[in-house]
């Protein structure tokens, strides 16, 4: 039996506008790890390196938020959560993004992230502890492009613009493309002007 959509309240301008402003931080966030990484990263690659396993631990978590909010049927939904359909004024609940692009990586995601559980062990124990930065960026930065598209006019300077979405993912392929010094990714979440701006990259 096909499962039955789950009703969502329609919330007001000012609440998701509020909510806007916590999801263009996980985009902020998660761009910023993945400019800090190199295009394939080990989780963990030693008990030594602590700055780059807070970095790749960061870009997960803020992935995996991401995932969540573009497409709400990989994982539980709380009536409180932030979603992407909720921009578009849909009174289900409903994906923006692609479920079998952000389903990438799911399972073993929130088993060795997520939860402390014996399956991280294994995981490790079978060499399947290893991560493409370059491929969950790339589908990141599609999906958010879906959602940019779709968004009502009067929300879209909530949100990254199309073009600074566009230069994102120029920018990062070369990043990972050169997979060399860390690159200096800013981009103000308060700043109207900024959100318009494509983002500089420094060699």
């Amino acid at each position: 039996m096909p499962k039955k959509p789950q009703a969502r309240t329609v919330r007001l301008d000012h609440e998701l506008e509020g909510a806007a402003h916590h999801v263009r931080y996980e985009i902020a966030m998660f761009l910023y790890a993945a400019s800090r990484l190199s295009s394939y990263c080990a989780s963990p690659p030693s008990p030594s390196a602590e700055a780059q396993n807070s970095t790749l631990e960061s870009f997960l978590l803020h992935f995996r938020n991401v995932r969540a909010f573009l497409c709400p049927s990989l994982q539980p939904l709380h009536s409180d959560d932030v979603i992407a359909s909720d921009f578009l004024r849909q009174p289900i609940v409903a994906d923006i993004g692609d479920p079998v692009k952000l389903d990438t990586d799911h399972k073993r995601l929130d088993r060795m992230l997520s939860h402390l559980s014996y399956e991280r062990a294994k995981y490790i124990a079978a060499g399947d502890l290893g991560w493409n930065i370059r491929q969950l960026t790339t589908i990141v930065l599609e999906e958010l492009s879906k959602f940019v598209d779709a968004i009502p006019s009067n929300m879209t300077e909530w949100f990254p613009s199309q073009a600074f979405v566009g230069e994102c993912r120029t920018n990062m392929a070369e990043w990972f493309a050169r997979n060399d010094n860390a690159l200096d990714y800013s981009w103000s979440i308060e700043s109207a002007e900024s959100r318009d701006q494509v983002p500089e990259y420094g060699a």
